[in-house]
């Protein structure tokens, strides 16, 4: 699994993303996976690396979230998102 964020496939990448984002493996070999998937052209796959971060509490969800960008249309009501603007929300009044 480790590897396979440097897929040169951008499928196969989205596919690592996903499927270990909603996990609760702590391994920091899985947070480092997921913090190279932040730079993926595919919002999904930064959304779900943004995620699996954030589940995580990872240090790096700060910057993840600023990585993430723009949600497109469409997005809003995606349980990745909400779980990120509740982050934000709940940072912003402490």
């Amino acid at each position: 699994m480790v590897v396979l964020p440097g897929d040169p496939v951008p499928e196969t990448r989205a596919a690592v993303a996903e499927a270990v984002a909603g996990r609760t493996v702590r391994a920091p070999a899985v947070a480092d996976a997921l913090d190279a998937l932040l730079d993926a052209e595919d919002f999904v796959t930064r959304l779900d690396a943004t995620y699996g971060l954030l589940r995580r509490q990872d240090p790096r969800t700060e910057e993840a979230v600023t990585r993430l960008g723009t949600v497109p249309p469409g997005h809003e009501d995606d349980h990745r998102v909400r779980a990120v603007w509740r982050r934000e929300w709940e940072r912003e009044r402490p």
